[in-house]
């Protein structure tokens, strides 16, 4: 599976070192640019197919990272304020329950809790003390980090004889064709030969960035460019953002107390005035502990692989418009999900086999929108518009509009 991509450009001529990794045609090279969560998926697959099979041609797995293979972007010197947002039961670098099943490595969760981390206050320690962690925290994203490492150790500890994982601590320049074959030029000199290159980067720094504009990341740099008192504008109101602002609040001594109920935040004095905005004017909502379907059952009714080659017809190569004809099938996909699940809730499973059949047959004879009304009467309005593009309708004043971000979030 060769990659290309368009940072790395083509470098002319031949290497000026001896290539490596090149043994004779029944060997096998593979690299593996950016050794991140994406890249520890790739490796797991690769030595998961060598454990599977019963041998196979000499392999060697060339990984190009310059900093710990595995942790990526999740650096164990970040502090424990940035925190991941999905639960760390849902963490696996396994793709699918059972796949441990005489493996060296296991699952986030059951890592961190075998490693001995607890929580105590607001940190994650390895103590005896505080409360224990469940599959329902979100940790550090540090820890994700010190996970993915310890992975990726595991994996060089199981590979069969006939595999071989080695690590270049460097960068790689350019990626060249020659022949049959991929040249990987590193920034150390090396030269290796690959019959596969795989490119994971992940996270990039963006370029072109507007004068006076400040890099959300490493966000422990804004307590040297962001004095206390200055106004901060935040394009955006996602993850990044949230980040920053936790950083600017938080990370600089500021806590949440709990007063009546409620989580009341009390400053430390060395905050800036803070300003966010967006195109939606939505802040992005956190996940459900459980939002994850862990039941496998789904299967879609209408957004389906029939439906969109069906778009094309004979013509394999016809652009689909996403607006106009993959949109519609998305919306009628998730209100489908939603009255079925809800048929289940109320009715049991054979209500859902039901309500299924009759919102897919709707959507075959242009129907679709009499059986949705029906349905609802029964269940309730569902709007996927509302979801996905958030509150359309004008706000009266800016307080109106912060008194609305503030029930959004507080709810």
């Amino acid at each position: 599976m060769a990659a290309t991509s368009p940072g790395y450009r083509t470098v002319p001529g031949k290497p000026r070192h001896p290539p490596t990794g090149r043994s004779g045609p029944a060997t096998t090279d593979v690299v593996l640019v950016g050794m991140g969560p994406w890249g520890l998926a790739v490796l797991e697959r690769i030595v998961t197919s060598a454990l599977e099979g019963c041998g196979g041609p000499p392999t060697t797995v060339h990984v190009v990272d310059p900093g710990t293979p595995g942790s990526g972007v999740y650096g164990g010197a970040q502090p424990d304020y940035l925190i991941l947002n999905t639960p760390c039961g849902q963490h696996s670098m396994y793709p699918y329950p059972g796949a441990t099943a005489g493996r060296r490595g296991t699952g986030f969760f059951e890592w961190a809790q075998a490693s001995g981390y607890r929580w105590v206050g607001d940190r994650c320690e390895i103590t005896t003390r505080g409360r224990p962690v469940t599959p329902h925290d979100f940790l550090p994203r540090r820890l994700l980090g010190e996970y993915l490492a310890w992975f990726y150790g595991c994996l060089v500890r199981e590979a069969p004889p006939w595999l071989s994982i080695v690590h270049h601590r460097t960068t790689a320049l350019a990626v060249e064709a020659d022949g049959r074959r991929e040249r990987v030029h590193l920034a150390d000199g090396t030269v290796v030969d690959a019959d596969h290159v795989v490119i994971t980067t992940g996270h990039t720094a963006n370029r072109g960035a507007q004068p006076g504009a400040l890099s959300p990341y490493p966000v422990t740099d804004l307590d040297r460019t962001v004095p206390a008192g200055a106004s901060v504008g935040l394009q955006g109101m996602g993850l990044a953002a949230l980040d920053v602002v936790i950083a600017l609040t938080v990370g600089r001594g500021g806590s949440f107390v709990r007063r009546d109920g409620l989580l009341r935040y009390r400053p430390s004095g060395r905050e800036p005035r803070l300003a966010l905005f967006s195109r939606s004017g939505v802040p992005y909502c956190a996940k459900s502990p459980d939002a994850a379907d862990i039941t496998a059952e789904f299967q879609p009714l209408i957004f389906t692989p029939q439906a969109v080659a069906a778009l094309r017809g004979e013509r394999p190569r016809r652009r689909i418009d996403a607006r106009t004809e993959l949109w519609p099938m998305l919306l009628a996909e998730m209100a489908a999900c939603f009255y079925a699940q809800s048929a289940r809730l109320a009715d049991g499973p054979a209500a859902a086999v039901s309500v299924a059949h009759q919102l897919a047959t709707g959507w075959e004879k242009g129907r679709f929108e009499q059986v949705v009304a029906r349905l609802a009467e029964r269940h309730g309005t569902f709007d996927p518009t509302h979801l996905l593009a958030g509150h359309t309708e004008p706000h009266r004043s800016a307080k109106d509009y912060e008194a609305w971000v503030g029930g959004l979030i507080a709810s």
